[in-house]
């Protein structure tokens, strides 16, 4: 039965079923041709989409380059940084045995938990719960200095690992570079001069107060998605993402 431009006059039912053993493809964002952000310089829209492979234990899984960027300004202070210590908490206890990760924090300052990234064992787990356990809230907003820290430590790993970053913040830029445009520019020549390519970046707005253009585009332009959320959902919408990513099976599609 067909109809175009006709009052609905009963109740719409649809029936589906889950299956298991077929691929998920899960829409995340879509940029038409007339949108204010465009994907090229020829103004060309694009769809984004997460696919889930098949979750049998036989798929194999791709080892991955993992780093964590976890803002810490002053903003941050109260629930917000115990949602963060928990979803850091989270993804460090759900690593692969065979990735490697880090971790970066930033306030006014740039500090990483270990000077390049380390194997996901259960000593350096543990080392890194630890590290996270011991994070405060505090200081300005150093964003830049934070991927010009995180990108070169991407150096010499091949196109055969999955290259990713995800990070959060609750605030515009306040240390370091602070302008949009000088921000990505050191992104972009980090990425140049260390020779790292194929490297994702997710980014994750909290709050009112974020630069979003600022990270759309840093997200856009490197691979990656970018998601704004509410100050409560920090912890669930990070460590429900990081699933999405945890078990790489395709690179370069």
């Amino acid at each position: 039965l067909k109809a175009e431009s006709q009052f609905a006059d009963r109740d719409f039912r649809l029936q589906y079923e889950l299956n298991a053993t077929e691929l998920g493809l899960f829409s995340f964002s879509t940029y038409l041709p007339d949108s204010a952000a465009n994907c090229d310089d020829h103004g060309r829209g694009f769809f984004a989409f997460i696919v889930e492979p098949d979750p049998s234990e036989n798929t194999d899984v791709i080892d991955k380059v993992f780093t964590l960027i976890i803002d810490k300004s002053g903003s941050m202070s109260g629930d917000k940084i115990v949602q963060a210590r928990d979803a850091a908490s989270f993804i460090v206890n759900n690593l692969n045995a065979g990735d490697r990760f880090n971790l970066v924090i930033f306030d006014s300052q740039v500090n990483s938990f270990k000077p390049a990234h380390v194997l996901a064992t259960p000593e350096n787990r543990q080392q890194a719960l630890d590290y996270i356990e011991g994070l405060n809230a505090g200081g300005s907003t150093n964003i830049s200095g934070a991927f010009s820290q995180a990108i070169p430590q991407f150096q010499g790993y091949g196109n055969d690992l999955a290259k990713i970053i995800i990070f959060f913040t609750d605030g515009v830029a306040t240390a370091g570079v602070t302008d949009t445009e000088g921000i990505l520019a050191g992104i972009q020549d980090a990425l140049t001069v260390n020779e790292v390519e194929d490297l994702s970046i997710f980014t994750f707005g909290i709050g009112s107060d974020v630069n979003r253009q600022l990270l759309n585009r840093i997200a856009t332009e490197n691979l990656g998605l970018a998601q704004f959320l509410e100050n409560d959902e920090l912890e669930e919408s990070i460590s429900n993402f990081y699933l999405t990513i945890k078990n790489p099976v395709l690179l370069n599609t």
